[in-house]
């Protein structure tokens, strides 16, 4: 009986043992059940906050880039719109200046060529001034050449009268005279002579 109670008070003992043992690692199961379901949530809140993290940052690198492509474009537009507004000022500077040469070689052109034509009227009249000063002096000339030619023969002409009629007067004073109312006196002659009488006249 006493060997009987003995086992059965081990065999009690054993049993209370092992209930403990179960209830200790059902506890410890639980517990560590508990702590990795909060490791895991851990984990899954951390996770999700690392998404949402890397989310909104992926979020706002994704602005930002849109923000420069965006800012790109508008500057991309805006320096094709300078470079349009530039070039097309450019182009009506480069007209501007163009037409100006042109206009002021036309006029450049135009002066020399009025100048031209001015220094040509004038040499042109010139010459017609000294060609009519050359007419009219050569004109001249030829009036008083022929004046001259014209008085010479005069005198020669009368030269040769005076000459003629001294001859005559000369052939008739050796010839006896006249009655006295010839050409060269009005008084009468006593004989020959160049010019004795008692009358006046040229001899």
């Amino acid at each position: 009986m006493a060997l009987m109670m003995v086992v059965n008070v081990m065999l009690a003992v054993m049993m209370v043992l092992i209930l403990f043992m179960m209830v200790v690692v059902m506890v410890v199961v639980i517990v560590v059940t508990v702590v990795g379901i909060v490791v895991m949530v851990v984990v899954i809140a951390v996770t999700v906050v690392v998404m949402v993290v890397v989310g909104i940052m992926v979020l706002m690198m994704l602005m930002v880039v849109g923000v420069m492509l965006v800012m790109m474009v508008v500057m991309v537009k805006v320096m094709v719109v300078v470079t349009v507004v530039m070039m097309v000022m450019m182009v009506f500077v480069i007209t501007r200046v163009v037409v100006m040469m042109i206009v002021m070689l036309v006029v450049t052109v135009i002066a020399v060529v009025m100048v031209v034509m001015v220094i040509v009227v004038v040499v042109v009249m010139m010459m017609i001034v000294f060609v009519m000063i050359m007419v009219v002096v050569m004109v001249v000339m030829v009036k008083l050449i022929v004046v001259v030619i014209m008085m010479v023969m005069l005198v020669m002409v009368v030269k040769g009268a005076m000459d003629v009629v001294m001859v005559m007067k000369v052939v008739r004073g050796y010839s006896g005279g006249d009655d006295g109312n010839g050409v060269f006196g009005g008084g009468s002659c006593d004989g020959g002579g160049y010019g004795a009488g008692d009358g006046g006249g040229y001899l």
